[in-house]
C-alpha cells in the first residue's frame, strides 16, 4: 500500500513506519483477478478464495449484551424491512466507487429488535470465514449510514461482494465494512478487527 496512503490516514503517526512492510506484506497477491473488475471494485482476499454459503441455513447472530438475541435466517432479515442508501464506496487505498445504491436493513433498525443492554459500549463483527473481524462503537453503528446490506444497486450482492449480507459503514473506509457477515455481538470492549491487527486505525473515519 503506497506509503502517502497510510501518512495521510494516520496523519504520519510514528507506528506507520512499523506497520507498513506487515501490511504491504499482507496485501500482496491479494486481489483476486489482480485489478480493478468487478463493477469496479478491487475485491481483497487474505485466504485464497471466497468463501461460500448455503442460503438455507444461513444465519445472522446478534448476541452478546442484548436483551433479546437474534438469530435471523435470509427471509427472517427481509421481514425487518428494507432500507436505502446511496452513497460512495472508498477504499483506504485511494480508489472509489462512486453513486452506489445500498439495500438491506440499517443496524438502527436490527438492534431494535435485540435491544442493547446500558453496558453494551460497541458492536463486534465476525465473518462467516472465520478470519475477519471489526467493530463500532455503538453510537457509530447505530447513526445513520451503517447497514447490513444484501443487495448492490438493486441486486442481490456476489459472493465477492461478500453475500449473502455485509456491513457497510457510511463516510468510513472500505476495511471497516466488512464482508459475509455472520455475527453481531454487542460488548463492553471492542474486539481487534483484523486489518487493525496490521496497523490500520480503530477509527477509520472519512477526513
Amino acid at each position: 500500500m503506497p506509503r502517502r496512503v497510510f501518512l495521510g490516514l494516520l496523519g504520519g503517526a510514528v507506528v506507520l513506519g512499523v506497520a507498513a512492510p506487515a501490511i504491504q506484506s499482507s496485501l500482496a497477491g491479494s486481489v483476486v483477478g489482480g485489478a480493478v473488475g468487478l463493477d469496479g471494485y478491487q475485491i481483497y482476499t487474505v485466504t485464497g478464495g471466497i468463501p461460500t454459503f448455503d442460503p438455507s441455513t444461513y444465519r445472522l447472530d446478534v448476541v452478546g449484551l442484548v436483551e433479546h438475541p437474534q438469530s435471523l435466517s435470509l427471509d427472517g432479515l427481509s421481514l425487518l424491512g428494507t432500507d436505502t442508501l446511496h452513497a460512495t464506496f472508498q477504499c483506504v487505498t485511494g480508489w472509489q466507487v462512486p453513486n452506489q445504491t445500498f439495500g438491506g436493513v440499517t443496524l438502527a433498525r436490527l438492534l431494535a429488535h435485540a435491544a442493547p443492554l446500558p453496558a453494551a459500549r460497541y458492536l463486534n463483527f465476525y465473518s462467516f470465514d472465520g478470519t475477519y473481524t471489526e467493530s463500532l462503537p455503538i453510537e457509530v453503528a447505530m447513526g445513520p449510514g451503517v447497514m447490513a446490506v444484501t443487495h448492490l444497486d438493486g441486486k442481490p450482492l456476489s459472493a465477492d461482494h461478500g453475500a449473502p449480507v455485509r456491513l457497510f459503514v457510511d463516510h468510513y473506509y472500505g476495511y471497516k465494512s466488512i464482508k459475509w457477515l455472520s455475527r453481531i455481538e454487542a460488548s463492553a470492549k471492542p474486539v481487534t478487527g483484523y486489518w487493525e491487527n496490521y496497523g490500520y486505525p480503530a477509527d477509520a473515519k472519512i477526513g
